[in-house]
């Protein structure tokens, strides 16, 4: 890493793509130099998500180790049903998550760090580990193209659309309600970084 550039911790990870049973195997083993949230705690696990197409049912995690910014997992999470055609396509989204297990479920906490590895240079049956520094989430900037609210969402209770739109130099993301579902009143909200 160039000197001067301030880093999130790294992340210590292992990846096997078993060809013979279709499977995407990634071990978590440790991450090291974790910044600390403002809470000062840090109790973390890893999330790990295949993307496109992120759904629950696509998302794995560790357990969560409490109280160490180079907490140390050596846990294997396993994607069945994985191709050669996943492989040239998806890419593996990993998190590094404070466990909110003291703050209230609605309070969302942003991940401490995350990276993105693409599979489509894995190697079948060959295993390939790596130690990534880890990065701030990525906002994206996106217009929505349509304001009215989508039909399947009518009927849902206690959700919520909003348009998101972001800014070049000043990272400052703006978010107008455009339609909510067995909520209060719909309001402004900004958030600068």
């Amino acid at each position: 890493m160039p000197p001067g550039l301030a880093t999130l911790g790294t992340l210590e990870i292992t990846l096997l793509f078993d060809a013979d049973n279709s499977a995407l195997h990634f071990t978590a083993h440790c991450a090291k130099g974790l910044k600390p949230p403002a809470s000062g705690s840090l109790d973390t696990y890893v999330k790990a998500n295949l993307l496109p197409g992120a759904s629950k049912a696509s998302q794995l995690r560790t357990r969560t180790v409490r109280g160490t910014r180079g907490p140390v997992w050596e846990e294997t999470l396993t994607y069945h049903g994985f191709t050669h055609q996943d492989a040239g396509h998806k890419t593996l989204r990993l998190c590094v998550c404070e466990d909110p297990w003291l703050r209230p479920r609605w309070w969302q906490v942003p991940p401490l760090g995350e990276l993105q590895v693409p599979l489509r240079k894995l190697v079948p049956n060959r295993a390939r580990s790596f130690s990534v520094c880890l990065e701030k989430r990525r906002l994206v900037s996106r217009v929505a193209h349509e304001t009215k609210r989508p039909e399947h969402l009518d009927t849902s209770r206690g959700m919520s659309l909003y348009e998101v739109r972001g800014t070049g130099a000043e990272q400052e993301v703006k978010g107008t309600g455009l339609g909510y579902s067995g909520i209060g009143q719909m309001g402004r909200w900004a958030w600068r970084h």
